[in-house]
C-alpha cells in the first residue's frame, strides 16, 4: 500500500506502519522532520519512502554540483539498507533550468558509481 500525503506526518507514521501502509510518497525535506536521514532512523525497515530530492529550492535555483552532491548523499543514507525510492520530492516545474533536470536523472541513473 503506498500513501500520498503532502507536508510533515511523523506523528502519524507509526499509526500508518499499524495500518499496513508500505511506502511513503512523497518525502518532501522541506517538511517539519521529514528529511530522509531522520526517517530511515526512526522508520527504516517498517516502511519504504518515495521521494526526498527537494524540488523547492534546490532542484530550481541550486548547481549541477549541489544537485550531484545531494542525490549522493540520499543514496548512501539508504545503501545497502533498501526501503528508498530515490525521486523528486514533487513534480518538477518549469522554471527548473533545464541541465538541472538533467544532472539530476543522469546521477540517479549512475548512482552505482557514487555507492
Amino acid at each position: 500500500v503506498m500513501f500520498h500525503s503532502c507536508g510533515s506526518l511523523t506523528d502519524v507514521i507509526p499509526d500508518l506502519i499499524d495500518a499496513g501502509l508500505d511506502i511513503l510518497y512523497p518525502v518532501q525535506p522541506k517538511a517539519r522532520s521529514m528529511q530522509i536521514d531522520f526517517l530511515r532512523k526512526e522508520f527504516g525497515g517498517s516502511l519504504s519512502f518515495y521521494g526526498g530530492f527537494d524540488v523547492q529550492e534546490l532542484l530550481p535555483f541550486g548547481t549541477v554540483r549541489q544537485i550531484e552532491e545531494e542525490v549522493v548523499r540520499m543514496a548512501r543514507v539508504f545503501a545497502g539498507r533498501g526501503g528508498f525510492i530515490l525521486s523528486t520530492s514533487h513534480v518538477i516545474m518549469e522554471d527548473v533550468p533545464e541541465e538541472n533536470v538533467l544532472k539530476l536523472y543522469e546521477i540517479i541513473r549512475d548512482i552505482s558509481r557514487y555507492l
